[in-house]
């Protein structure tokens, strides 16, 4: 767990909206938003950040960089132990959270230490050429302790290496002196002195995320595979090496943790390839670089896994474009929340109506949700595989760690905000409805694993409207244009086909597959692609099809009775009657 990337985006931005408004704008903040994808996904070196932060706050900038740059802090943007402590009751508190987990947030482990007389307190840690970085982390270190305890809060002494101090010298009238390692000391009062922003609510949700646990063996397993330059060439008798067991031991183990070995080495192999794809990069160098013995051989096991033609992934990362690139893209796949709304639900729960029946029902709410669950209880990690969300939470997963998975999910970023459609609750009751309209429609309620494929692609397979109308999509404005000029669903997504190249039941497949669904219903979605573009249906995808389209037709979108002409009576009055239960 490491908050750098996120921590160094913030402060980044911060720097560039200062000098944007000092009017310094120049070829270092050019270069400085260009590399925060590389950042934020930690992909950016200590030395890198170092040289950067030294094109952003020149030596004839530094004092009025440090006069200005606390007003621009968003403590939100800085990760979730940043925005634990910010929620905290008191600065020990704050400190008690931070020491643990120092090395994860700045550039070096906190040492805390107490003296009786004087009584102070007294933060340190050492670092090696990162002197700008540790003067950037004790300004912020000052302006979250300000936050929590008052703007009359200062340090007594502050030690850093070099020449450092200048960005501190508007904020603080602390005493400065040069020293080996980077330290800062402060009157214990300040420990308890409480704070107006403290949000139990906030810790409670939070705590589980950041809460530091031993490393479970699936993790020491994908810390094995990180070390293989090859991973496709892995074997169990080389992890077996590497972790100083057996192969026997390694394999009772496996049973003992309930991981398939092959399964868990699919999907972090292939976790790679897709990220690779999805970036451009051309299947012949995949192949090579994962160290498959030529391209067929992977491609084979490519699809194999997911479902997917290699080239469908390249194809949905040249055609599906954000603003800071497809690291983004998989950044915002890869966290997309659940419904505030329905996290608060489960969270507030009281533990006598923790069940089984409970659980499912409020999960079955919200398809994002449901999604990130059917897909966490598909891992290796808990076990054989599931085909309905009943054995996903009970046998799987377990009720109790839906409460985990929700809290995890609460501290991201709502939906509505990252949504340019302005009814983001509609597109979600559409996809739910569509259910209730497949019912009605073709009375297909068979509780076998067909029928779970089917209501995989109903509720999940038009997921990807959550990225066309992204804010960070680069074309979520004449998406959002498309969808209000078209007569129906089925004409929206047949011209985000014909006028963007892009099928939203493959862009869902992608969504799936970085989540860990595997072959039968990412393989069913792009058939869905195949229907819309050759207009040549079969009947299954024809059935999920018109589902789709009378249900966001007339409950996102409002146009009344789409599709509903070639039904019986029977089902347009069961139809309209269902619908009035979602206006």
């Amino acid at each position: 767990m490491t908050f750098h990337g996120l921590f160094w985006s913030a402060i980044i931005r911060s720097l560039l909206s200062l000098r944007r408004d000092m009017q310094l704008t120049n070829q270092a903040d050019a270069h400085a938003v260009t590399a925060l994808p590389a950042i934020e996904s930690d992909r950016f070196s200590s030395q890198q950040t170092e040289a950067l932060l030294a094109q952003l706050i020149p030596a004839q900038t530094v004092l009025k960089t440090g006069q200005s740059l606390a007003g621009y802090f968003d403590f939100n943007k800085m990760g979730n132990l940043v925005v634990y402590m910010t929620s905290t009751r008191d600065i020990q508190s704050a400190l008690d959270m931070l020491v643990p987990r120092s090395s994860s947030l700045l550039p070096g482990e906190v040492t805390m230490s107490t003296t009786e007389v004087p009584a102070l307190v007294r933060l340190s840690w050492c670092t090696e050429n990162a002197e700008l970085q540790n003067e950037v982390c004790v300004y912020f270190l000052l302006v979250l302790f300000r936050h929590l305890a008052g703007r009359r809060f200062d340090f007594e002494e502050v030690s850093l290496p070099g020449s450092g101090g200048q960005v501190l010298h508007a904020l603080s009238d602390a005493k400065r002196r040069d020293g080996e390692q980077v330290a800062v000391s402060f009157s214990r009062a300040w420990l308890s002195q409480p704070s107006f922003f403290h949000s139990p609510t906030i810790e409670s949700l939070l705590a589980p995320a950041l809460a530091i646990r031993p490393q479970s063996f699936e993790h020491q397993l994908l810390h094995v595979f990180a070390q293989a330059p090859f991973p496709a060439r892995i074997r169990a008798e080389w992890v077996a090496e590497i972790l100083g067991m057996s192969l026997p031991s390694l394999r009772k183990t496996l049973k003992l943790e309930a991981i398939t070995f092959s399964d868990l080495l699919k999907s972090y192999t292939h976790g790679l390839s897709t990220q690779r794809l999805i970036q451009g990069e051309k299947t012949d160098e995949v192949a090579v670089s994962l160290g498959f013995s030529d391209r067929r051989s992977f491609e084979r096991s490519f699809k194999a896994f997911s479902g997917i033609n290699a080239g469908q992934i390249r194809q949905l990362g040249a055609r599906l474009r954000f603003t800071r690139g497809n690291d983004n893209l998989l950044s915002i796949v890869d966290n997309l929340p659940p419904l505030p709304s329905t996290i608060q639900a489960i969270v507030t729960l009281k533990d006598d109506d923790v069940t089984l029946g409970n659980m499912v029902a409020l999960i079955k709410k919200d398809p994002i949700f449901h999604a990130h669950v059917m897909s966490k209880a598909g891992k290796a990690t808990f076990g054989g595989k599931v085909t309905t969300l009943e054995q996903a939470v009970g046998r799987n997963l377990g009720v109790g760690n839906i409460k985990n998975l929700a809290i995890m999910f609460a501290a991201q970023q709502q939906l509505s905000e990252q949504c340019r459609h302005p009814k983001v609750e509609r597109l979600i009751d559409a996809m739910l409805f569509s259910d209730s309209v497949y019912s009605i429609v073709y009375q297909d309620t068979p509780a076998n694993g067909e029928h779970e494929n089917t209501r995989q692609q109903l509720l999940f397979g038009t997921l990807a409207v959550f990225l066309v109308f992204h804010e960070e999509c680069v074309f979520a404005d004449g998406v959002l244009r498309m969808w209000q000029e078209s007569e129906s669903f089925l004409a929206f997504t047949r011209q985000l086909c014909t006028e963007l190249g892009i099928c939203l039941y493959g862009a869902s497949s992608l969504m799936l597959l970085r989540w860990g669904f595997g072959y039968e219903t990412n393989q069913s979605l792009w058939e869905l692609c195949k229907s819309i573009e050759k207009d040549d249906m079969q009947e299954v995808p024809a059935r999920i099809l018109n589902a789709h389209n009378i249900a966001f037709s007339m409950l996102a979108s409002e146009t009344d009775y789409v599709g509903l002409d070639s039904l019986a009576d029977s089902h347009k009055v069961k139809i309209c009657e269902a619908l009035e239960h979602w206006r």
